[in-house]
């Protein structure tokens, strides 16, 4: 569904961008609704890869049981936990980042955040 309206969005403004009556297609200047277009595309794009990114994350971390998940926290969920990291140690006792899904409780015992993930930028 979203595929289509990306293509759609990007279709439109490549249109605007060639009608030869348009006033900024003359004068040679950016038309700026063929750019909010693309870039309303190019955000679409961008935050389903970050939906993306988090399913499949969480879908690491959860193990289904009968009636819902196993979090990393141990605790069992209905819908799942929050994807996060926390401060921790290794068995070395250094400094570590550990991640995983987290139940609302132990998610602010850990004082845990939100997962990181890289996303690659738009040109």
């Amino acid at each position: 569904m979203n595929d289509d309206l990306i293509y759609r969005l990007r279709k439109r403004a490549e249109i605007r961008r060639q009608i030869p009556g348009r006033k900024s297609v003359e004068n040679g200047e950016p038309d700026r609704i063929a750019d909010l277009l693309e870039e309303a595309a190019n955000e679409i794009e961008r935050l389903e890869d970050i939906r993306n990114y988090y399913a499949e994350e969480q879908a690491k971390f959860l193990k289904p049981v009968t009636r819902g998940y196993i979090l990393t926290c141990g605790c069992e969920s209905q819908y799942g936990g929050f994807p996060s990291e926390w401060d921790s140690e290794t068995r070395d006792c250094k400094p570590a980042v550990a991640c995983g899904s987290l139940c609302e409780k132990h998610y602010s015992e850990y004082e845990a955040r939100p997962a990181q993930y890289d996303t690659k930028e738009s040109e």
